[in-house]
């Protein structure tokens, strides 16, 4: 907790920028609980700014969502000269124990059948480097917010077809991932929430029930684009029967030589069913806004898509591998592809953009068309 009210605005950023930086870098030690910090710094009499760091062993985004509903309710009990009530959700030990009940030889069937003659990690070949001093492990994060438009047409694309926008953005990166490889099959990562719908009380639940699993795409130019988004659709469907499949496992019964990655990218969309207005909280007592959620993870690059009135896309990235001005055309690449899937669900995958307008011109006139 400190006392930031004398400091300057520039000061004020200067020294939150400073900590963010020093916070990420000294991550946990998983010997020492608890796995997560709380900073508290008061920037004017009843206005503070918090940091909350954490582990994501020991919460995934929809228990995030839940520990700060409880918080803000204890809150405003408290102002209030209330005791606090709290209800009695079921134990995580609940979810361990169903883990243990699952036939894991079911799941290794199913995915070595799933992998079976993928042999090589899908990378992303990129022009430009990274910067040579940034560090290793160095994370950076870009993001943009696709228009009120866009967004609409895409879940009104979505409902018609029996689609889920979470699927729309899988289609999507699948599609920029196979032109940036040249690859046609393909395999990133999905993550899942992994909470199964036949253990009572699980939606409750607190702690880390997220699973990453991967998805492999056949991404073939002459395909149809609608058909092609419904059969991702049923596979998505299809491995979530295997969501408690642990990861390590999974690379083991693949036919990707020991000591590689099964893939470098991974896909997040972020669909909770709580009440988002948690993060924008406000009543007469208490006030939450200017949110803002960065993760770092073990992974090179990964696409964070959160719905709203405007599609968020966010790319986390390591910045000793991929430049700024690499992840920001690639950002760029992803929405017009977004925006030509919502332009013309039934034309062939290969004829689906990338390329907005200027650059699409800039290339044409390099090559000596006009």
């Amino acid at each position: 907790h400190q006392d930031w009210c004398a400091l300057t605005l520039l000061e004020r950023e200067d020294r939150l920028e400073t900590y963010l930086r020093q916070d990420r870098v000294r991550g946990f030690d998983l010997a020492q609980a608890p796995l997560l910090r709380l900073a508290l710094f008061e920037l004017e009499t009843h206005v503070h700014q918090m940091i909350w760091s954490f582990h994501h062993l020991q919460l995934d985004g929809w228990s995030t969502a839940l520990v700060l509903k409880e918080v803000f309710t204890c809150y405003e009990a408290l102002h209030s000269g209330e005791v606090p009530e709290s209800g009695a959700p079921r134990p995580f030990r609940e979810y361990v124990g169903w883990l243990k009940t699952q036939d894991i030889h079911q799941a290794e069937a199913f995915w070595r059948k799933e992998l079976a003659g993928f042999t090589t990690p899908t990378t992303l070949r990129v022009s430009g480097g990274a910067k040579p001093n940034a560090p290793e492990g160095s994370y950076k994060q870009l993001e943009s917010r696709l228009s009120e438009q866009l967004t609409t047409r895409l879940q009104q694309l979505a409902q018609q077809h029996r689609l889920t926008v979470n699927t729309i953005v899988l289609g999507a990166w699948a599609i920029l991932l196979s032109r940036y490889s040249g690859e046609r099959d393909v395999v990133f990562g999905a993550t899942v929430s992994g909470r199964p719908a036949d253990l009572p009380g699980v939606e409750a639940m607190i702690g880390m029930f997220i699973n990453t699993l991967p998805l492999r795409v056949q991404v073939e130019p002459d395909a149809e684009l609608l058909p092609w988004l419904q059969a991702i659709q049923s596979r998505q469907l299809a491995l979530s029967s295997y969501s408690y499949s642990p990861l390590p496992e999974i690379l083991a019964w693949s036919d990707v030589p020991s000591g590689q990655a099964l893939f470098d990218t991974l896909v997040v969309f972020e669909n909770y069913p709580v009440d988002g207005s948690v993060f924008q909280y406000e009543t007469p007592s208490l006030r939450v806004d200017d949110v803002r959620y960065l993760e770092q993870s073990n992974y090179p690059l990964g696409v964070l898509a959160v719905p709203g009135r405007q599609l968020r896309l966010s790319i986390p990235f390591d910045s000793s591998i991929f430049d700024d001005r690499v992840i920001g055309r690639l950002l760029g690449h992803l929405e017009t592809v977004l925006a030509s899937i919502a332009a013309d669900l039934h034309q062939p995958l290969g004829a689906v953009r990338m390329l907005g307008d200027a650059e699409q011109q800039q290339i044409l006139s390099l090559s000596g068309n006009t």
